[in-house]
This record gives structure tokens, sequence and C-alpha cells, in this order.
């Protein structure tokens, strides 16, 4: 009994000396003595010869500890026959007077027996036994317990110098590999202090694969890959139901815009788009451009809803109506109070996805990426995503060519072709087709089957109140008794003597135009309260600001989207901009070119625009005067053009 004990391994051993329970408190390999206490009694010593001797006797039981009996719940099936398995030989060896005699002779009864294909190896089932017995006579501890502790061996401050090495060679965007990582840990080793050899690659690469698979890929790869490699897929949206699901997102292009005044090239900004697309069908419901700085503002998101949901000027944009859900993200202008309000009178919920998660809203965002493959990438003056290492500022206004006319054009040109293209998402079809054979079966929900909500427009104008003539837009004009009424309230509230407003406008129709009631007149301070006040013109009814405009010869049919034009941004480009040196399009980089030469480069950029300056021109000194003389003047002669039918007061 006493064979393979140590004077070493009696160390902190639980004894049970004599009926009573004792504990090894200590040892002395050079005296061969050790010390124990014994329950109610002091310590004394004892030679490590004489334990043995009262081992042997059974005077002294080393008492083992019984491992913990492991919880039985979630064992598999493979588990379980694996228990019984093993406790077939070894009940088979408890019955043996001698359990480790003739064990070779035993496997293969049992083997025969049970049909077990198994086996079992003789020093393997002797060691498994003595487990078996140690454990309370079950074999399910060294099956459910069988996890591998290893113990790398590293000190903690080595701990420390390997994740140091991996955070800055391996775990990061274009990392080394791992090996790579251990090489140059092993190089630096020595010179570091520490002894012996530097863990291995498997060392290393155990750490770094125990931060997780995402977070891993994240610091690898970047948060982009991460996300879109671990995403969830709960939801397949197979349908071509148009108008069921509509996405919405504002985006921003790096691409120049141009105007040109009186021969000069002026600078108007970049490109932004507000886009809703409908995801049954793959079609871009609606859009609305905006030119100048990249900003969101809610005139914006309403404009493109408003084209979404109004039929369009061109007979082959055949998508509109109310959307049932619109998902968008928490940007400032989706969250407005005026995006909400006209999506709660169209009758359709409205989702708002999570915080840097674009793949909630992925139809759209592919949408996105395609238009900067399709469309951006090939057109001129198109500089790409941002990317200030690349370029500035100053190179997009260097690049801008084309006119907001020219690039109006040019989109809803791609947009018509897009909408004829057969896409692989709907088995074949183009998305024309897709709507088509969706409204078939689920028709559309016309905005004018909501009077309410031909109060809310799209653009956002600030305009003054004129006692007589009412406001303007657009060379059209509007008036109503209600207005003169508010007018005057506005006038005792105040006391003041004009009235500031905010129009709303739907440039798709030019019947009408709404007021937002100032707040001290408002019934409903609390509240947007929108008037509607008719156009003058009663032959505005049922056209649009684009159809007049035709009519008088001042731009070419469109589609009838919202567009954002901000003159005041205008720069030269012999101004100083605002990143980069100075500009001037006067002076080619070619030195060799002759000063005719430049001139006629200039004259071809200028003739490529297509830009009326006589009318430019006229313009210009319209938005020059001002004064109050001026406005009444401009009046006049819209009376005397009959432009407009004047109210009398």
């Amino acid at each position: 009994m006493a064979r393979g004990i140590t004077l070493s391994s009696l160390q902190d051993k639980k004894l049970e000396y004599m009926g009573k329970k004792a504990v090894v408190r200590a040892v002395n390999e050079a005296t061969q003595e050790l010390f124990i206490e014994r329950e109610g009694h002091h310590m004394f010593m004892r030679p490590f010869v004489d334990l043995l001797e009262e081992i042997k006797k059974g005077k002294i039981t080393i008492i083992q500890e019984l491992a913990k009996a492991p919880s039985m719940q979630g064992a598999t099936s493979e588990q379980l026959l694996e228990i019984n398995r093993r406790e077939k030989y070894f009940y088979a060896m408890l019955a043996k007077k001698y359990p480790t005699k003739d064990v070779e002779r035993l496997v293969e009864d049992i083997q025969r027996e049970a049909n077990d294909t198994i086996g079992y190896a003789r020093s393997t089932l002797c060691k498994d036994f003595k487990k078996f017995k140690r454990d309370g006579y079950s074999a399910a501890p060294q099956v459910l317990n069988n996890k591998r502790n290893r113990d790398a061996g590293l000190t903690q401050d080595v701990d420390d110098l390997v994740w140091e090495y991996l955070y800055k060679h391996h775990l990061k965007e274009n990392g080394k590999s791992v090996a790579a990582t251990q090489r140059l840990l092993a190089m630096n080793y020595e010179e570091l202090g520490y002894e012996g050899n530097a863990p291995c690659a498997k060392t290393l690469m155990r750490r770094a694969r125990s931060l997780g698979p995402y977070e891993y890929d994240r610091l690898r790869y970047g948060e982009s890959y991460a996300k879109n490699k671990y995403k969830q897929k709960l939801e397949k949206y197979d349908i071509t139901i148009p108008l069921d699901r509509v996405e919405l997102d504002m985006a921003h292009f790096n691409v120049g815009i141009v105007k040109f005044v009186n021969g000069k090239k002026y600078y108007r900004g970049t490109v932004s788009m507000a886009l809703v697309f409908d995801v049954g069908t793959a079609s871009l419901l609606g859009y609305a451009i905006q030119v100048g700085k990249n900003k969101e503002a809610s005139s914006y998101v309403v404009a493109s809803i408003h084209h979404a949901i109004n039929r369009k000027p061109d007979p082959t944009y055949i998508q509109h109506g109310c959307m049932r859900l619109a998902v968008m993200d928490a940007g400032t202008a989706y969250r407005s109070a005026m995006t909400k309000s006209l999506l709660q009178k169209i009758q359709g919920v409205f989702e708002t996805t999570e915080v840097r998660k674009p793949c909630s809203k992925g139809f759209v965002e592919n949408f996105v990426n395609r238009l900067r493959l399709e469309f951006f990438q090939g057109l001129e003056g198109y500089c790409g995503p941002f990317d200030p290492s690349r370029y500035s500022e100053a190179n997009i206004k260097k690049d801008a060519k084309y006119t907001f006319e020219q690039f109006h054009q040019k989109f809803t040109n791609y947009v018509r072709d897009y909408h004829n293209s057969q896409l692989k998402r709907l088995h074949g079809i183009t998305p024309n087709q897709a709507w088509i054979k969706g409204t078939e079966v689920y028709p559309v929900l016309e905005p004018s089957d909501i009077p309410e909500l031909r109060k809310y427009k799209g653009l956002e104008v600030d305009v003054t109140y004129h006692i007589k003539y009412g406001t303007t837009y657009d060379y059209q004009y509007f008036n109503s008794p209600e207005l003169k009424a508010m007018y005057e309230a506005y006038c005792v509230a105040t006391r003041k003597d004009y009235m500031p407003l905010t129009l709303l406008v739907d440039l798709n129709d030019a019947s009408s135009v709404s007021v937002v009631v100032p707040s001290v007149v408002s019934p409903n301070p609390d509240e947007i309260v929108l008037l509607s006040i008719p156009n003058t013109n009663r032959s505005a009814f049922g056209k649009s600001f684009n159809e007049l405009s035709i009519i008088e010869g001042r731009c070419e049919v469109l589609d009838g989207a919202t567009t954002f034009l901000e003159d005041h941004n205008l720069s030269g480009y012999r101004s100083t901009p605002k990143h980069g040196d100075i500009i001037d399009i006067t002076h080619s980089q070619d030195s060799d070119l002759s000063e005719d030469e430049v001139n006629t480069e200039i004259d071809e950029i200028i003739n490529s625009a297509g830009v009326d300056f006589k009318a430019e021109e006229q313009l210009d000194d319209e938005e020059l005067k001002s004064s109050d003389e001026h406005t009444n003047e401009h009046f006049n002669d819209a009376e005397n053009k009959n432009l407009g039918v004047s109210v009398d007061d």
C-alpha cells in the first residue's frame, strides 16, 4: 500500500491517524522527518520510515479527495454510451480477486459479449480503473471532466510581452502573420533579458484566437469586414410587392458642379442626393439633388419623399405612390418633426435603424455603391470616395466640368436605363417590369387620395410677405385672403410691419404652396400648422414648375426631382480656395500653350455648358437689386406680362 509514496508527496496531505483526522504540515528532506498535526493534539514529529510502516499496518490511511461529481445534465448521447462502455470493464475487474491479472483476456471477453469494437489497451484500462475507484466507483468524472488543463508555463511578464507583440505586429490591419510576429519576438527575446526559448507560433496564435472570432477579424481586417462577415441574416426579402418596404438614405459624391456667368466659370459645390429606394421592385422611387455643402436637412428628405410619392412629368418614370414602411437611419434630417409628420400623413410606418449599422438598410446602401461604380466612376470630374491623402477641395474645383443642368440630365438618363436593365435579384426582369407586375396585384395608394398631404411640400424657402401680391417663387405668385388675415394678426402680436414666411414648395405642383403658420399666431404652437396658398395664375393648375419653365422657354423637361442650388456659395476659380493653392483656369498647366490656344480652350469649355449668357446677365442684374422700390417694379412687371393675377387689398 505504501508503494510510490515519497516524502515530498506527503506535504499538506490529509491523513486518518488511528481513527482521527490529521494533516502533514511540513516535511524535512534532510532528516527524512515530517510534522503531523492530529485533531485534538499538538503537532508532533514522525520519521518517514515509521510512517511508512504504520501505513502498511493500516494504522494510517492517506485520505484522497474525490473528484467532484460532474453533472449529468447536458451530457451528450455519445458521452453516456462511453460511460456505460467503460463501466462494463471496470465492474468485471471488481469481481475478480486480482483485478489487474489477465487483463488482456478480460478485455477480449467483454469485447465479444458487448460487441465492443473499440476495446481497451492494458495500461490504459489499469489507469482508468484507478480513477474509477478514486471517483467513487463512477466512470462519469473521467469522461465528462476530461479537459486538458495545459499550462503554457508563461510567467506574467512573458505573457504581457506576447500580447504586446501581437497588438503591435499581428492584430492590426495589414499586420504581419503569426509566424513573422514570432520570429520578431524570438530575435529580441534574449536581448530583453528573458531566459530559455521564446514562445512558439502556436502559443501566439492561441493567445490571439482567445479574443474571439469577431474581435480577431475586427482587429485584423477592419470593422466593416467583421460586421459584414458576422452580420445575421434574419429575414429574406424575396418579394415583388411595390412600396411594401422603402429605404431612405443621404449620399454624398465628390463631383464638382460649375456655373458660367458672363463668360466666367464659377464653382457651386459638390453633389448630395437624398434617395428613396423601393426594395420589392429594386426601383429608385424618388430622389432630391442638392448642390453645395455636404449637409443634411429635413427639406431635402421631404423633397425626396414628395418626388417618390407623386407622379413624374416623365411618362417613362412610372414609379410613384405612398409607401407602407419607410426604413431610414438616425440622421437629424430623418428624425425631424417635418419628416415624421409627412410619413404619418401618408399613413406609413417608419423604422429607424441603429447607429453605425448600414447593413440594416442594405438595399439602398447597395444601390449607392452601384451608383458610384456605374454612374459616377465614368463621370468626368468625379474624384472618387473622399480621401484627404489623394485630393483636396481644390482638386474637386479644378476637375469640375458639368453645369447642374448637364449633370441632372445625365443622371435622369442613367435612372431611365437602370429601370430598364435586367437584374439578377429580380430573376432576370427589369425594375419597370417588376413594378408593373406588382401594381397589378397591389394597387398603388395615390397621394391625391389624402387631401391633407397636399399641404406638405418638399422645398423649404424663406420669403417675406407682400401685402398686395402675397409671395412669389420661380416667377409664380401666391396669395389668398387667409394669408392677409394671418399677416394682420402677426403684426398685432409682434408689433412689426412685415411678416417673414417659410414656404414649402412641391416642384411637381405649381398650383399652390404651403406656408408654415408662425407660432405666435398658430392655433397649435407646439405642432407644425400649414396653410395652403393657391397660385394666382389659374393656368398653373395641374402643371409643375418645370413644365411652366418649359412653356416660358427657360429649361428642358426632366423627371421633376427637386433640386437645391446654393447661389450664395458661388466661388470664382481666381479666389483662394479653403484648401489648396490658387486655381486660375485662364492659365494652362502646359507652359507651351500660346495665349490664343488658352482662349480657345476656355471658349470650348464655355460653349459646352450650353448656357445663354444673355439670360444669365439679366438674372444677375435682377438679383443685385433688392430694395423695396425694385420689388414693387418687379411685381408690376409681372402684372403687365400677365404672369399672375393680383388680389386687391
